[in-house]
């Protein structure tokens, strides 16, 4: 039986989460060819607007365990994979800055602060729209 703990809350999004989590399991199966047994070694659940993440601790004990073999068997396994990975780097900086450039950052950070305003506020409408409900029961049990 894999156990899961509640270990972080991110208030970014569940594709960056998940994404995070594939390297874990994927990109080590790449370098390895073992499947981890205790997969999968994330579980998201987005709630009000956040992104909690449960990790399986024999998941990532048994990834850790794995990944200290593999530097011991080669030294230079750390530093291929890192050379690897800069190229993916090299190019997403490219991107980045055309990104930059353009404006669409700064776009997004706006567009992330007014949803987030905008969940905040709906959270609080339907929160008083709760307390409203809950007291016309009570009304309603008390005239009875």
């Amino acid at each position: 039986m894999i156990t899961y703990t509640k270990n972080y809350t991110r208030d970014n999004s569940l594709i960056l989460q998940d994404g995070w989590g594939k390297g874990f399991v994927d990109g080590f199966e790449k370098w390895d060819k073992k499947k981890n047994p205790y997969s999968p070694i994330n579980i998201y659940y987005v709630k009000d607007s956040v992104v909690e993440i449960w990790d399986s601790k024999e998941g990532f004990d048994w990834f850790f365990n794995k990944l200290t073999e593999k530097n011991k068997q080669d030294p230079n396994f750390f530093e291929n994979i890192t050379k690897t990975y800069k190229s993916y780097l090299d190019k997403i900086n490219v991107f980045k800055k055309k990104c930059i450039k353009s404006g669409l950052i700064q776009e997004l950070r706006d567009r992330r602060y007014h949803i987030k305003k905008s969940d905040k506020d709906r959270a609080k409408r339907t929160s008083a729209r709760r307390r409203i409900a809950i007291e016309n029961k009570k009304d309603k049990q008390e005239n009875k």
